[in-house]
């Protein structure tokens, strides 16, 4: 139950393998992972069901596991990081935003910044506030990019602040420093 935190006996999604990442508002919740049907329904790495366990027509298709999806704060988009170079046939390069009604990629200015897709480089981890998304990408040759980074959550436009750029450029001294995002 979003409103209490219960376990709902009644939902019962069958998901044919596991799942890496989800995302709830009060009406949906999303599933990202290493799935290729949900409900014996075809769905690829991404899906999304009622509260019900009900599948939902919402299906973007990343052509490589993801591996963390976070909501805007207003509920619009699902913010997706992996290894993935592709969503719905079109460049992600480790970062996407997808339309969280439609199921659509959108335009993320960020994935200008980093670059990163493939088994070598890829965005593994994001948070989200009130008004930045943050997230860590690694690069062993396949990006262009190693370390955090933080944006705008509806425009993808990198976002900067002193406390950020000490995170970035030594993160040991932020943290003795006591400096958190």
């Amino acid at each position: 139950s979003v409103a209490t935190g219960q376990l709902l006996p009644s939902f019962k999604p069958d998901v044919n393998s596991y799942v890496t990442a989800i995302a709830v508002t009060n009406s949906t919740i999303y599933l990202t992972g290493n799935f290729s049907a949900v409900n014996n329904q075809a769905r690829q790495r991404m899906a999304a069901v009622n509260l019900n366990g009900g599948l939902l027509a919402w299906s973007p298709k990343p052509d490589s596991l993801p591996n963390s999806m976070k909501l805007t704060p207003d509920g619009s988009r699902v913010i997706l990081g992996g290894g993935f170079q592709n969503v719905n046939g079109s460049p992600a390069y480790g970062i996407a935003a997808i339309d969280a009604a439609s199921g659509a990629l959108l335009p993320f200015a960020i994935n200008n910044v980093v670059r990163n897709a493939g088994a070598s480089a890829a965005t593994i981890d994001r948070s989200v506030d009130n008004d930045t998304v943050y997230g860590t990408s690694f690069n062993y040759g396949g990006g262009n990019f190693e370390g955090t980074w933080a944006a705008n959550p509806t425009t993808g436009d990198e976002r900067r602040d002193a406390r950020f750029d000490l995170l970035r450029q030594d993160p040991q001294v932020a943290a003795r420093m006591g400096v958190r995002l």
